[in-house]
């Protein structure tokens, strides 16, 4: 059962990394615009289940330091792709009012996931350095830092 708050939300799921990234992107039926070479590097699942904490800070983000604080300010690091697949496979509405995203650096650059409602339908899209800012309205997803190997560098 989902739990939520004014500011956060929490989603239990069982995420799929034994399937191709691309794959999962499908099955959630949404438009994908996606830069496969950037999931190519994306962060995967190591739990066969686990919380997801999606946050709303409600302001313009235009640096990566300031949401790394976000992050350890609530004990997460940003969520890996296929726990966020995950939460947007079991709930296709969920981006529609809830426009949700991660983030990773693959060691060039900042890449992201997001999904959200685009031009008339739900979109999945995957790409870099996301527009140089986040804007007020994003769900950003993390996971306790005690159940990843993976963190923020």
């Amino acid at each position: 059962m989902p739990t939520a708050s004014a500011d956060t939300i929490i989603r239990r799921v069982r995420p799929t990394p034994s399937i191709p990234v691309i794959q999962q992107l499908q099955a959630t039926g949404k438009i994908l615009y996606v830069a496969e070479k950037v999931l190519a590097n994306a962060p995967r699942s190591h739990d066969t289940e686990t919380d997801v904490h999606f946050f709303k800070i409600g302001k313009w983000i235009d640096r990566d330091e300031v949401l790394r604080e976000e992050f350890a300010s609530r004990n997460l690091c940003p969520a890996d792709v296929d726990a966020l697949i995950a939460v947007n496979r079991d709930d296709p509405l969920f981006s529609d009012t809830h426009q949700n995203a991660t983030h990773w650096y693959d060691g060039r650059e900042w890449c992201y996931l997001s999904f959200r409602p685009r031009l008339g339908h739900r979109s999945a899209t995957a790409g870099t350095n996301y527009m140089k800012g986040w804007q007020h309205f994003w769900w950003f997803a993390g996971v306790p830092v005690r159940d990843k190997r993976i963190t923020m560098r």
